[in-house]
């Protein structure tokens, strides 16, 4: 059982067989490693593709410190931004203007948007002003 690829995960944490057991802390390491590998890519996508993104450190003092209106209104401008290219790299979703939703362009006629206009109106209304003052 111990020499089957995955075949130790299958088994529970109360088995008593130090086999079994090197095996899973084998695996278990391997994941770790695997997703320590992940986030450095990551950390590095993301570095290469938004140079100007700022550091955790500056991110966090700049959460302390006391927000205007204008800091919430640069927020909300940068998450419409990363929304909007997300839509656009995702090519599966769309912004249907007529009921102000986000929908599935695959999914059948008449199935439910996957965000309502509740929660996407503002956006909605801020790609109209943008597209308007393009």
């Amino acid at each position: 059982m111990a020499r089957q690829l995955g075949a130790a995960s299958l088994i529970g944490d109360d088995t008593q067989s130090a086999a079994i057991l090197r095996v899973k802390l084998v695996e278990a390491r391997l994941r770790i490693a695997n997703l320590e590998a992940d986030k450095r890519r990551l950390e590095a996508f993301v570095a290469r593709h938004m140079p100007n993104a700022e550091s955790d450190t500056a991110r966090r003092a700049a959460a302390k410190t006391a927000n205007t209106a204008s800091d919430y209104q640069r927020a909300f401008e940068c998450t419409a931004s990363a929304l909007e290219a997300l839509i656009r790299h995702a090519e599966v979703y769309g912004v249907d203007p007529s009921s102000s939703s986000l929908v599935d362009l695959a999914a059948r006629p008449g199935s439910p948007p996957v965000v309502g206009s509740y929660l996407i109106k503002d956006f909605v209304a801020w790609q109209k002003a943008k597209k308007a003052g393009c």
